[in-house]
């Protein structure tokens, strides 16, 4: 019978500080367990832990409130910077409707009957006493070339 030499990693068990191994001849040895092991988390590299879910899983809740942060901080300032471009432009309507209303009370001034018979008398205009209309020629039209 060949002895074949068995690479066995121990497994670090509560409470007890030895590990079984099987022997060639099917026989069972138990060995001592180092107790100065290091710590979980360094001793398997590579492999996923429970440590290491914990941690990835964290850092995934920490990124996602950041960037849900972020995102509800860009809302937040965009509302208020839309509601100040609101107040200015509801200010420039104000204006402009005093504007129209003034330029409104002006052009009725300027068509009044004083104002007119006032225009008249500043061009040394003259009243006529008949006014002559030209009729309209109907039987010639002019060709464009």
């Amino acid at each position: 019978m060949v002895h074949i030499q068995q690479n066995v990693i121990p497994r670090h068990r509560r409470g007890l500080n030895f590990s079984l191994h099987r022997l060639g001849g099917g026989g069972w040895r138990t060995r001592r367990v180092r107790m100065n092991m290091p710590s979980r988390l360094f001793s398997q590299r590579g492999s996923i832990t429970q440590s290491t879910i914990t941690l990835s899983v964290g850092l995934l809740a920490l990124v996602t409130v950041s960037v849900l942060g972020f995102v509800y901080l860009q809302q937040v300032f965009g509302t208020a910077s839309q509601g100040a471009d609101i107040q200015a432009l509801e200010h420039r309507i104000d204006e402009l409707q005093q504007t129209q209303r003034s330029l409104e009370l002006e052009g009725a001034q300027l068509r009044s009957i004083q104002a007119v018979e006032d225009r008249v008398l500043e061009l040394n205009l003259i009243e006529s006493d008949s006014v002559a209309y030209l009729a309209p020629a109907t039987d010639t039209v002019a060709l464009n070339n």
